[in-house]
């Protein structure tokens, strides 16, 4: 940057500032005021330009960087499991945020101040192709491979192949398993099928009334009830195969996928069209059956 045209007088002229007292009687002057000053307190020295790595914070942060060496940080917990890519998000509100890493791979990391390896997966019999649905039912193994359901005592010998027993064969279109602790629901396109499990030769029969020929997606035995998916519906079924509506969701494709139990409700989610939903399933405290409650989370599915 420069100036075309000069200013045509100086800024400013003189000297002022200056103290003729200086250097006698006083030794120096600031801003033309003299000063006196004690020699025999007086030192000198370079100013330290490294300020020093210390931090008083509960959470190191900038103010602990080693300008010798590495910057060094802890963490001691890492129970949140993977998914964050930066161990310090900009603007961090919360601790829970250090509790998690990038990724992993046979780690268990939910135990704090822990890390284990998680079990280890072996193959004992190649002979079975899947299988597509497994079930533990007491001491059994239930296993669902294409239209067969299966079941043995020893899951872990080598020689499972001699120990499995067949529950059903060419049963088509499976597509859940489920169980109450003694009886196995078995869902397939064509109605649902149960199975004793105390049954020392294995059979299976229709489940009765309307449950036994209806097309069922998901199937799940879910605090004390029978619930089923049925395309857009989600129902209850009673021991007379009455199924009794909890919930139909009005969207074209909508499929149920999955039923749990939980202590304080049951929570059933399906999807269509790239979006999903969860619901939560209480007790109707009027009728003693099962409503669909106000909690829904809604989200679209995608790659991450």
């Amino acid at each position: 940057m420069s100036f075309a045209t000069l200013f045509d007088s100086p800024f400013y002229t003189g000297s002022g500032g200056l103290s003729d007292q200086v250097p006698w009687p006083w030794p120096i002057a600031i801003d033309g005021r003299p000063f006196a000053i004690d020699l025999a307190h007086y030192t000198w020295d370079i100013p330290d330009m490294l300020r020093a790595s210390f931090d008083s914070s509960d959470r190191p942060g900038e103010g602990t960087f080693e300008v010798r060496g590495v910057w060094r940080r802890v963490y001691q917990d890492w129970s949140l499991g993977a998914g964050q890519l930066y161990a310090d998000p900009a603007k961090q509100t919360s601790a829970d945020e250090t509790r998690q890493f990038d990724t992993s791979r046979g780690i268990d990391p939910w135990t704090a101040r822990e890390l284990s390896l998680l079990p280890d997966t072996e193959s004992f019999n190649n002979a079975i192709v899947g299988p597509d649905l497994l079930l533990a039912l007491g001491d059994w193994l239930y296993m669902v491979v294409g239209g067969w359901v299966s079941r043995t005592h020893n899951p872990q010998d080598p020689s499972l192949i001699g120990e499995i027993e067949t529950v059903v064969q060419n049963l088509a279109g499976i597509t859940d398993i489920t169980t109450d602790g003694a009886t196995v629901y078995i869902a397939t396109e064509s109605g649902i099928r149960i199975h004793h499990a105390v049954d020392v030769s294995p059979t299976i029969a229709d489940y009765p009334g309307a449950a036994g020929s209806t097309d069922v997606d998901v199937l799940q035995w879910a605090n004390g009830w029978l619930i089923a998916g049925v395309g857009g519906q989600l129902a209850s079924i009673d021991t007379a195969g009455t199924l009794t509506n909890i919930n139909t969701r009005p969207v074209l494709g909508w499929t149920w996928a999955a039923v749990v139990g939980a202590p304080n409700a049951i929570y059933a989610g399906g999807q269509a069209s790239g979006s999903a939903c969860i619901y939560s399933v209480g007790i109707d405290q009027a009728t003693g059956g099962l409503r669909r409650r106000c909690m829904r989370v809604s989200f679209r599915l995608g790659s991450r």
